[in-house]
């Protein structure tokens, strides 16, 4: 019922114009006490900048679209399974992680959420999730393979998360080793995938993404890295609905292919957006710090870095340009 509720509030305000608190009453079935207490619960817990007037009533300070679970089931009928959309949760991942350890998920099982409380990023760093701002997203899919064929996963989707945003026209859309989306050097979206099964196989996927659509104006105080988003880059028009569905297709139909192919079928895609490719970089292991010149990937997702003429190979690590100190996070 609170979920219910708070929905039909928002659904109410979304357009960003004063509606009165009797109105809104009226419209959830609640009494105007009630209207006041949710508006004032959606600031405290969501950071909702909401305006009350005395004789105008309540508007949020920017409009919202807020994702539909109908929408998307019916945009693309080919995805078998329902996306379940939730107005907060603590990290979208952890939610299919917790179903999945309670009796198994269906390939294409994904979770949306407009905020998250405690979103994850790589190497446990926060991922910042305002309201109803941008796409986080986490899915499930089973690997029959183990671990050791899996390690490239994380690039794969970085490969489909460019096609998608390429196919909607960003320029300069480029990826950043491992898996961070940049559009000139500046962070659209991150990923982060948690594995669970058996060496030998199968492994359960859940892969977590978050793509910045329309970011608040206080974000540059809450994020320390360059970061951009779709509003910024002239995509503004494009439906938060038609994105998220668009990336659970773009997912249900990229990772059958690294399924069958690994991820040699992703080689010639990551290698058309890799932005640094060429640029002097710093790796990051824990506490050693590598520098070289960035010299693409191999096939089987290793980053290649060339220092005095000779090339070597780096499985893990984080990438950043030489002397910004910064190497950035994934999300989920």
């Amino acid at each position: 019922m609170t979920d219910t509720t708070d929905r039909a509030l928002l659904h109410a305000l979304s357009g960003g114009h004063f509606i009165s608190g009797e109105q809104l009453a009226h419209q959830c079935g609640i009494s105007r006490t009630a209207v006041w207490k949710r508006l004032q619960n959606f600031n405290q817990r969501w950071g909702l900048d909401i305006h009350s007037v005395r004789g105008k009533g309540y508007r949020l300070s920017r409009a919202i679209e807020l994702l539909e679970e109908e929408i998307l089931a019916t945009e693309h009928p080919d995805t078998n399974v329902a996306p379940q959309v939730h107005l907060s949760l603590p990290s979208t991942s952890a939610s299919l992680l917790e179903q999945l350890q309670q009796g198994g998920l269906e390939n294409g099982a994904s979770v949306f959420a407009e905020h998250q409380s405690a979103g994850r990023g790589r190497r446990g760093r926060e991922w910042i999730s305002p309201f109803a701002s941008n796409i986080y997203c986490s899915i499930h899919w089973r690997f029959d393979c183990g671990f050791a064929e899996l390690g490239a996963l994380s690039l794969a989707v970085g490969a489909i998360l460019c096609r998608l945003l390429d196919e909607y026209g960003v320029a300069d859309v480029g990826l950043k080793w491992p898996n961070d989306i940049l559009v000139e050097r500046r962070k659209l979206a991150g990923i982060l995938v948690d594995l669970l099964g058996s060496s030998e196989g199968p492994v359960d996927a859940v892969i977590g993404i978050g793509l910045n659509f329309s970011m608040p104006g206080n974000a540059d105080e809450l994020i320390d890295q360059p970061w951009t988003d779709l509003e910024s880059l002239g995509m503004g028009e494009l439906s938060r609905n038609r994105i998220a569905s668009d990336l659970v297709h773009a997912l249900t139909s990229g990772l059958p292919e690294y399924a069958h192919s690994g991820f040699h079928a992703f080689v010639d895609d990551w290698r058309r957006f890799d932005t640094l490719l060429g640029s002097p970089v710093t790796v990051v292991m824990g506490d050693n710090r590598i520098q070289g010149i960035h010299a693409g990937i191999s096939t089987d997702g290793a980053l290649v870095l060339e220092n005095n003429g000779e090339k070597r190979r780096y499985y893990s690590g984080e990438v950043s340009l030489r002397g910004t100190g910064s190497a950035g996070d994934g999300n989920a």
